[in-house]
């Protein structure tokens, strides 16, 4: 039986579910604020969940992420 998990990332913020705590962040997007915001969520989804940092991880992208 295989087991895997499976993390869905919106962006850029203000998009689909995905939002902001901080009004100006949806003024201020672009190809280089999502790329920052992006891995800037991974590393701390990686701190506060330590146990999946030494797992196999996959990227996939699907529209914007292109």
């Amino acid at each position: 039986m295989a087991v895997a998990n499976l993390l869905f990332l919106e962006s850029p913020a203000g998009v689909g579910y995905s939002y902001t705590n901080t009004t100006s962040d949806l003024y201020t997007f672009g190809d280089a604020r999502t790329a920052e915001d992006s891995y800037a969520f991974l590393v701390n989804w990686f701190e506060r969940f330590p146990q999946y940092k030494h797992r196999d991880f996959y990227i996939a992208r699907e529209s914007y992420a292109g």
